[in-house]
């Protein structure tokens, strides 16, 4: 759903600036020749997503979940334009689900020296020595149409967190 622009639109602004894109930009890029969506392969999709915001309409409903807490990513954040696909986010944004980060904290070489190697594919690697400070980060979600309870629950968790108020 995220790809499905058969003009490219997106590259098409960042070529008309006269830059070259980020290196994030190019690695987050899908490769090949772009697919040209039909009238009815759009439709199809956007009957697909219904049925997957539908699902999680009904787990937040018959869970009474007020805002979920998660990850804001499998890693602290990461060297610049290093950065690709973002799974832990991706998935609300799909959802139109209101969202927000919390910065907490920092990576620690001393807390953790053990280095965790990752493919490209599979996300950033963890490299004690260079993610040493970086932020770390919690992920506030709340159901569609639920911005102000969002920020409500952002609000006490940062206080919490990082003894704001």
């Amino acid at each position: 759903m995220f790809s499905i622009d058969p003009l490219d639109t997106s590259m098409k602004h960042i070529q008309k600036s006269g830059e070259p894109p980020i290196n994030s930009v190019k690695l987050g890029a899908p490769p090949g020749e772009k697919h040209i969506y039909t009238i009815d392969e759009l439709a199809g999709l956007n009957v697909q997503r219904h049925h997957f915001t539908d699902a999680w309409r009904r787990i937040w409903v018959e869970n009474k979940l007020d805002i979920v807490l998660s990850p804001g990513a499998q890693n602290t954040a990461v060297p610049h334009d290093t950065y690709r696909m973002p799974p832990y986010t991706l998935i609300w944004n799909f959802l139109d689900y209101p969202a927000c980060i919390i910065p907490y904290g920092k990576a620690s070489k001393e807390l953790d020296p053990e280095p965790r190697l990752f493919e490209p594919h599979e996300g950033p690697s963890y490299i004690p020595e260079i993610n040493h400070g970086a932020p770390r980060a919690v992920q506030i979600v709340a159901p569609r149409f639920g911005d102000e309870k969002c920020l409500a629950a952002a609000r006490i968790v940062d206080e919490i967190l990082n003894g704001t108020e």
